[in-house]
C-alpha cells in the first residue's frame, strides 16, 4: 500500500511541475504580447525561480537551531541545492552528500542535516514553490545609450511611468484614469505612455482626466470635453476635437 500511494505521489508531483512549467509559459506570452505594445523604453521580462522567498523561509526554518555560525554563507550554499535534491539528502540521512555540497566540515553538517531532519518535512521541501518573478524595468537613458533600471530602485514618477503603460495595455475593457500627471515623471511622458495610447486606443476606449495637455495633444484625443467651475459645481465649457477646443 505504501509503495503504490509514492508511486502515485511521483505522479502527481510530475504533473505538478509541468503544470508550472505551463504557468511559467503563458507568463511569457502574456509578457512578449505587452512588450509588444509597450515599446521600447520599458522591458517586462519573466525571470523564471526568480522568486526563492518561499524556499529561503524554508531552509532558514531548518538551520534555526542546529547551532552553527555563519548562517547567511551555509543559507547561499544551501539554495545552490534544487529543493528535492536536499529532500533527498534528509529523507535518507545522507550526510556524505550533504558534507560534499556544503563544505563547511563534517561535524557541522551533521548538525544542519539534524536540524533540519527535526525541523523540515522532506515531502514539503521537494515540492516548496521556487515561483517566477516579473521584471519591470525602465530605460532612463537614451535609444542608442540605454540604460534599464528595475523598477523597485526608480523614483516615484519613473515608477508609475513604468507601470501606466502596462496598465493600458493588458485588457480592452474600457479605462479611466484621473490626474495622472500627479505621479508621472513628464521627462518619460511621451516615449512610453504617450506611445502606449496611440498604440491601443484603436482597440481600448480610454477616459483621462487631466489639467496636462501633453496626454491628449500627444496623444491625438479623439474627442476633448474642457470643464470648468463656478466656485459651487463644475460644468462643461466645451467638447469637440483638439483643435475645436
Amino acid at each position: 500500500e505504501l509503495a503504490r500511494l509514492l508511486d502515485e505521489r511521483k505522479d502527481l508531483k510530475a504533473e505538478y511541475l509541468l503544470a508550472r512549467e505551463r504557468v511559467s509559459e503563458l507568463r511569457e506570452a502574456v509578457v512578449g504580447r505587452l512588450q509588444g505594445e509597450i515599446g521600447e523604453k520599458v522591458r517586462i521580462r519573466v525571470l523564471r525561480g526568480g522568486d526563492d522567498l518561499a524556499y529561503t523561509q524554508m531552509l532558514t526554518e531548518g538551520l534555526r537551531g542546529a547551532g552553527v555560525r555563519n548562517h547567511e554563507e551555509i543559507l547561499g550554499k544551501l539554495k545552490r541545492l534544487r529543493p528535492e535534491q536536499l529532500a533527498q539528502i534528509v529523507q535518507e540521512n545522507d550526510l556524505a552528500e550533504l558534507d560534499q555540497q556544503l563544505s563547511v566540515g563534517s561535524e557541522r553538517s551533521r548538525k544542519i542535516l539534524d536540524a533540519f531532519r527535526e525541523k523540515v518535512d522532506p515531502l514539503a521541501l521537494e515540492v516548496v514553490p521556487i515561483e517566477d518573478r516579473i521584471c519591470i524595468e525602465l530605460n532612463v537613458g537614451t535609444s542608442s545609450e540605454p540604460n534599464f533600471k528595475d523598477a523597485a530602485s526608480l523614483s516615484r514618477g519613473q515608477k508609475c511611468t513604468a507601470l501606466l503603460p502596462l496598465l493600458i495595455a493588458r485588457r480592452d475593457t474600457p479605462l479611466v484614469i484621473d490626474q495622472p500627471e500627479d505621479n508621472l515623471d513628464n521627462h518619460f511622458i511621451y516615449e512610453t505612455v504617450v506611445d502606449t495610447i496611440r498604440k491601443v486606443k484603436p482597440q481600448r476606449q480610454m477616459i483621462f482626466v487631466t489639467h496636462n495637455a501633453n496626454i491628449p495633444v500627444l496623444a491625438e484625443a479623439d474627442l476633448v470635453v474642457v470643464m470648468d467651475s463656478d466656485g459651487n459645481a463644475g460644468f462643461v465649457e466645451r467638447r469637440g476635437s483638439l483643435d475645436e477646443c
